[in-house]
């Protein structure tokens, strides 16, 4: 997930070139997994959990935004 979050922030084209707000999950995504990692190295298991749950969380909604009408992934699934 870190390396898809990363990896988005490279696709603009959406918005000629700029950041769309679907970018904030990305970055929401990257900050969320290295407190998890900073978390469980620390041995705190319970926050380490909450956040990598976050970072899922965070995961699934940028996919449900990703299948919105007139977007590259539903038009390619036909139904956009």
């Amino acid at each position: 997930m870190s390396i898809t979050a990363l990896s988005s922030i490279w696709l603009r084209d959406l918005y000629d070139g700029k950041f769309s707000p679907l970018h904030i999950l990305s970055v929401l995504t990257v900050i969320s997994f290295c407190i998890a990692i900073w978390a469980i190295k620390r041995g705190k298991r319970k926050t380490h959990a909450r956040f990598m749950m976050g970072t899922y969380a965070g995961a699934i909604i940028a996919g449900a935004f990703t299948l919105a009408p007139g977007r590259f992934v539903s038009i390619l699934l036909g139904y956009g």
